[in-house]
């Protein structure tokens, strides 16, 4: 006989994304299932993360755990890009990466969503959920025989298992990722490799284990039809080009080299009324980003305080619906304008097939600055491209509506200016006589220089224009 467990939530995915989610949403009172198919610590590619992954392990309350894990302090970058000089883009003294063993980095995290309080049924296997009155239904194999869960609220978290790349195209040139794992090389500890090649480019960092992790990202048609062996040899020729990384020619590879799909992906349809699609589920990032998984625990973080408010405030879900839509189009949107123009950077100087095609994705032109504003003293009024019109924020646990400042000049309308609201705003520019005691007002809401600061910063931005 099939058992029956029921949730509030079910996650489809422990992953990086999965986990955060779940962390995140249990700590809010909820109750959370998660189906993760494989064992931990299961094999996967090392990882490297930006020095603001930090932030992000602040925010689920384990730095310290992962901080004393044994992952690889990464606190130097060497670049040689369009110039064919090397650069040192190091962060600044004190800031650090991360080389994280992803096996062991997903287990730290899901193992916190199980101490948060959610139900992790592992490793298990989640079949096709089926939309039912009041939510979902979802089929789950395991070693204990079969389960269905009934859920509230569905979370597809399947990463590279979701059905997205199957029923939705690609978001750019459809892009392979050679990965090999070198013994005994040469190459310095502590520092990440990147590097552009003819026809490929070239990413390098040193894994916890003591290997050296070199990947090599080639258009997918270098690899279609290929042989493993031929693959391999595909793959060392690359090495044999690059600058950087040549040197673990002269170590020993590892269990040969793998394949990993590393094209971009985004989802058309990101969050409905009862369901949601986080990491890359939802999208995946262009690697040279670097930041795939630090997009996923946020996108996860974020799609926590959107679920919450789904199932706790209703007159707040189709804004917390907004919300997580306008979030993954800016954070797509972002990391494909700066790939894109770091393509193009090497395709003005070599520009083979890889390069033009990764190139030719249409880039917002960035506006033309603008001279400097008119000097004014007197009484300021808002400019008529202004716009006031509700946005959705976060406040605290939940998304709400609060009046939005729309302008030509910004990227993204705000509702809070540096810890003053809109509405405080318009108050303070409508009593004000002058920028100075507008200044003053201001730094009332602030303190000291900060209400100076943003004055000038309307003005020079032509939101505050000298009144007529």
């Amino acid at each position: 006989m099939t058992r029956v467990t029921t949730a509030e939530v079910c996650v489809i995915g422990g992953g990086p994304a999965g986990a955060a989610f779940a962390v995140r949403l249990a700590r809010l009172g909820h109750d959370v299932v998660v189906i993760e198919r494989s064992a931990f610590p299961r094999p996967r590619i090392g990882e490297a993360m930006a020095p603001s992954i930090w932030t992000v392990l602040d925010l689920l309350n384990i730095r310290d755990e992962v901080a004393q894990a044994g992952f690889v302090r990464v606190e130097k970058s060497i670049l040689r890009w369009a110039g064919g000089v090397d650069e040192d883009v190091s962060p600044p003294p004190g800031h650090f990466g991360l080389m994280v063993d992803r096996g062991r980095f997903d287990a730290i995290l899901l193992d916190t969503a199980r101490k948060a309080g959610a139900r992790v049924l592992q490793p298990a296997r989640a079949r096709a959920p089926r939309a039912c009155p009041g939510g979902w239904i979802i089929p789950v194999e395991s070693a204990a025989g079969e389960l269905l869960v009934e859920a509230r609220f569905l979370v597809d978290a399947a990463g590279r298992y979701s059905n997205i790349r199957k029923t939705e195209p690609a978001a750019g040139p459809s892009t392979v990722a050679l990965s090999g794992h070198w013994r005994n090389t040469r190459l310095a500890p502590g520092a990440n490799r990147i590097e552009a090649g003819s026809s490929c480019w070239y990413w390098g960092a040193p894994r916890p284990d003591g290997a050296f992790c070199a990947m090599v990202f080639v258009d997918a048609a270098q690899c279609s039809g290929r042989r493993r062996r031929e693959i391999e040899a595909l793959y060392r020729d690359r090495l044999a080009e690059s600058a950087l990384l040549q040197d673990c020619l002269q170590g020993t590879l590892e269990d040969g080299v793998r394949l990993h799909d590393a094209t971009p992906h985004q989802s058309a349809v990101c969050v409905t009324g009862n369901s949601i699609r986080i990491g890359e589920a939802s999208f995946s990032l262009d690697p040279l980003s670097s930041q795939g998984v630090q997009a996923a625990m946020n996108a996860g973080l974020q799609a926590a305080i959107v679920v919450h408010t789904m199932l706790t405030r209703a007159v707040d879900a189709e804004a917390a619906r907004a919300f997580y839509r306008d979030a993954q189009r800016d954070t797509v949107e972002r990391h494909r304008v700066a790939a894109t123009r770091h393509y193009a950077a090497v395709a003005g100087t070599t520009p083979t097939p890889f390069w033009r095609e990764r190139a030719a994705a249409p880039v917002a032109v960035p506006p033309m600055p603008l001279p400097p504003p008119p000097a004014f003293a007197g009484r300021a009024r808002l400019s008529r491209d202004v716009r006031i019109a509700d946005v959705p924020i976060i406040e605290r646990d939940h998304i709400t509506l609060r009046k939005g400042l729309h302008h030509p000049a910004l990227g993204r309308p705000f509702a809070y200016l540096d810890g003053v609201d809109v509405e405080t705003l318009l108050q303070r520019v409508a009593q004000s006589d002058s920028l100075e005691m507008l200044g003053r007002e201001l730094a009332r809401d602030t303190s000291g220089e900060r209400g100076r600061r943003m004055v000038s910063w309307l003005v020079e931005r032509r939101i505050l224009v000298a009144s007529e």
